[in-house]
């Protein structure tokens, strides 16, 4: 018989401790990495997809930008005051005399580039807009049809460039009441906001117009049409046809033209260059926006015998055959986003602009959008 005071050593003996086996620490580990790998995917997935709507949603506010102010500009084309005849008194057979910027009567003209007419289909392998020869543009012109020098190493190839033309508002310059008829300048109260070579048309009862290039000095008592030498265009006529008084006035002639350009980052973006006679200079450029890789334009000719202020074609600029008898435009921007191309990969895309010239792009990963508007030109037609 057992002694109930003797003490069992094996009841007391604590139990081994439970724990992960190698194959199991090894099975959560891939767990681990798979939930880990599966919340990274979400993760770039979603900046992925935030940045391509970022890029997205930037490339339409440009272009919506871009194609207001070419549509405003357009909108106004043409624009003469109250004056439907004007005199012009601009020297037309000067060799520095071009119809696409100078002549008044033409609301839109332009230059179109060699091998982007209708049905052409366009490669882009360069945007670099140095030493491209200024007669890959055409304007359909038999003189002075290459593009204005002005903007020589300035316009992306492979785009088109529009002109607008239209008398700005009322200047505040005001003629005296001792002018005579036949004078070849016109006497105004000083100060005065004149400039050298600016193209000013004058008119006092919406009868008389006279259209000229000012050849005094800024700020001068009188503003001159003399034909003196070193001016572009120039006047061929510097006698006025009619008594400008205190009850005329001045408006500004200019012509806004609108290009491909390079911006200082080095995308390309669609720029606006005034030319009012008094010459261009890079502080004159306008970047309106960025990321326009391309301009494509089409005009609307009114071709009836009887016009009727509506188009019956639409050509190119270079095949217009009236250009008093364009009513409307369309134009087509090629946007494209900025900065690190996205992964996305649209080697393949092409892309119809203005329902004329198919644009094939260089496979740089980015996205692309077309924007392409038909505008009415308020002052030509019905």
């Amino acid at each position: 018989m057992r002694s109930p005071n003797v003490v069992h050593a094996r009841a007391n003996r604590p139990r081994a401790s439970g724990g992960f086996g190698l194959v199991e620490l090894m099975v959560a580990m891939i767990i681990g990495l798979v939930l880990i790998a599966g919340a990274a995917e979400i993760f770039i997935g979603s900046k992925r997809t935030y940045m391509t709507s970022n890029e997205l949603s930037r490339l339409q506010e440009n272009a919506r930008y871009a194609a207001h102010v070419l549509t405003q500009d357009l909108r106004m084309a043409g624009y003469s005051g109250c004056s439907p005849k004007v005199r012009n008194m601009l020297d037309t057979s000067s060799p520095s005399y071009s119809p696409t910027l100078w002549d008044i009567s033409r609301a839109v003209s332009g230059w179109e580039y060699t091998g982007t007419g209708y049905d052409d289909e366009y490669t882009i392998t360069s945007l670099d807009p140095d030493n491209v020869a200024l007669n890959k543009w055409n304007n359909g012109e038999a003189a002075n049809s290459s593009l204005a020098a002005e903007l020589e190493d300035r316009v992306v190839p492979g785009t088109d460039v529009i002109a607008i033309k239209k008398l700005s508002a009322r200047q505040d310059i005001k003629l005296k009441d001792n002018n005579v008829i036949n004078s070849t300048s016109l006497n105004v109260e000083q100060p005065n906001n004149l400039k050298k070579d600016q193209i000013l048309l004058v008119t006092k009862d919406c009868i008389n117009a006279d259209l000229f290039q000012n050849r005094s000095n800024d700020g001068a008592a009188a503003a001159s049409a003399g034909k003196g030498a070193g001016k572009t265009p120039g006047n061929a006529e510097n006698k006025f046809s009619a008594v400008y008084n205190s009850e005329s006035y001045f408006l500004t002639f200019e012509t806004a033209v609108y290009f491909v350009g390079i911006n200082p980052k080095g995308e390309p973006a669609l720029y606006r260059a005034p030319f009012d006679g008094t010459g261009l200079t890079t502080a004159k450029l306008e970047e309106l926006a960025s990321g326009v890789e391309s301009l494509q334009v089409v005009y609307g000719e009114d071709t009836d015998a009887t016009p009727d202020g509506v188009a019956n074609r639409y050509v190119s600029i270079d095949q217009v055959t009236d250009g008093e008898r364009i009513v409307d435009v369309r134009f087509s921007l090629l946007m494209r986003t900025e900065g690190e191309p996205l992964e996305r990969v649209d080697a393949d895309s092409t892309y119809l602009l203005a329902g004329k010239t198919t644009i094939i792009p260089q496979a740089d990963r980015r996205l692309r959008y077309v924007l392409t508007s038909t505008v009415k030109l308020r002052n030509r037609g019905i």
